[in-house]
């Protein structure tokens, strides 16, 4: 986990344009950190509700549908990547 959390951090630095790097960073920090435990809390209380099977029924197809979402755009998302402009020597 800490060689993945390494390197997306290492690939939004190096994909993000310097001047909103440290407001990207930010935002990723706030998601990766807040967004398991805010998922957390609506599962705890919708299980509370209805039982556990279907609030974790609905969070599973809901991860599936995202990462169907992400498959299909990988092509686009890996060109954006590879066009980010290195910066140059004299910088």
């Amino acid at each position: 986990m800490v060689a993945a959390g390494v390197s997306t951090q290492t690939l939004l630095q190096t994909a993000v344009d310097e001047s909103m790097r440290g407001r990207v960073l930010s935002l990723f920090g706030l998601i990766f950190r807040g967004g398991p435990a805010l998922g957390a809390l609506v599962i705890g209380a919708a299980s509370e509700l209805v039982g556990l099977q279907a609030p974790l029924a609905a969070g599973a197809l809901l991860g599936l549908a995202a990462c169907l979402a992400l498959w299909r755009r990988r092509q686009a998302i890996a060109r954006g990547l590879q066009s980010v402009p290195q910066p140059s020597a004299d910088d």
